[in-house]
């Protein structure tokens, strides 16, 4: 309970929020922590609409809050016959709560990939890497403003670095149970630098719109599917543009709580009983 609103999470349906005018009391199924605005702490097993400094209470039962994730994805794909193709592919993401309203974010992937060719020499076909960081302040629940960072390669592409830069607003659509999904649109300041065999340091820069969107789906307590995608056309004309996109399994290694043990959070407490008048 917090802000004039009961959540109340089942294992079957999203969070449901009940204005707190139609609720007459709760019952936990255990002592719960009952927080005033001044910061006082006690521990309750009742709440009802009449007790002392009801009107001062701040929370109630908070969700305990998630201070570090880390998880990480690797695959490997070969095929033998017609041609003879190596492909391995690795994924980082490294999450940073800070409280209720700052979030950063650490992402870093690499693809590498390998052709047999008829004489029995190897091509390359992919080698590929990319490390970003983003900070998000929530200004409300749901919205924020972010600043990321993102510099990458591609030798393939005779792309011989990337940076990107630049701030934006995001609104989270929604976020249960490990399943979430956000949205954002800001503007980057992106700056390449090419080394081909004609034009050697070829330099190309400039101010694109970015509009992205990332998720994650979880389909079992230690299996989740991430997608993320972004759309960067450059504001000058429109003409140039990156649309970049992934999806990917990955393996919640840890998340780890204030009070140092290790295990997944718990979006909303259980035991929360409703009593309508």
């Amino acid at each position: 309970m917090r802000g004039g609103k009961v959540f109340l999470t089942t294992d079957y349906a999203r969070t449901v929020e009940i204005n707190l005018g139609s609720v007459q009391g709760i019952d936990f199924d255990r002592p719960v922590p009952l927080i005033l605005d001044d910061g006082t702490e006690k521990k309750i097993t009742k709440l009802t609409l009449g007790q002392p400094d009801f009107r001062k209470i701040k929370e109630v039962n908070p969700p305990i809050p998630q201070e570090w994730s880390f998880s990480a994805s690797a695959g490997y794909q070969f095929q033998e016959g017609n041609s003879n193709t190596g492909d391995v592919n690795a994924r980082a993401t490294i999450v940073r709560f800070v409280k209720d309203e700052y979030r950063l974010t650490a992402d870093g992937s690499y693809v590498w990939g390998t052709k047999k060719k008829d004489s029995g020499a190897k091509e390359r076909t992919a080698n590929r890497g990319a490390a970003s960081l983003q900070a998000d302040l929530f200004w409300f629940r749901d919205i924020y403003c972010y600043f990321r960072s993102e510099i990458g390669y591609d030798r393939k592409q005779d792309l011989e670095r990337r940076l990107e830069n630049g701030p934006g607003f995001g609104y989270e659509l929604f976020r249960v149970n490990g399943t979430f999904l956000d949205l954002e649109m800001g503007a980057s300041y992106i700056d390449s630098k090419y080394n081909t065999d004609i034009d050697k340091d070829r330099k190309d820069h400039g101010t694109y719109l970015r509009i992205a969107e990332s998720g994650e789906l979880a389909l079992t307590s230690i299996l989740t599917l991430m997608h993320s995608a972004s759309y960067k056309p450059k504001l000058k004309g429109f003409d140039d543009y990156f649309l970049d996109g992934s999806i990917g399994l990955l393996q919640p290694l840890f998340q780890s709580l204030p009070d140092g043990h290790l295990l997944r959070p718990v979006q909303q407490p259980p035991g929360l009983r409703e009593e309508e008048e």
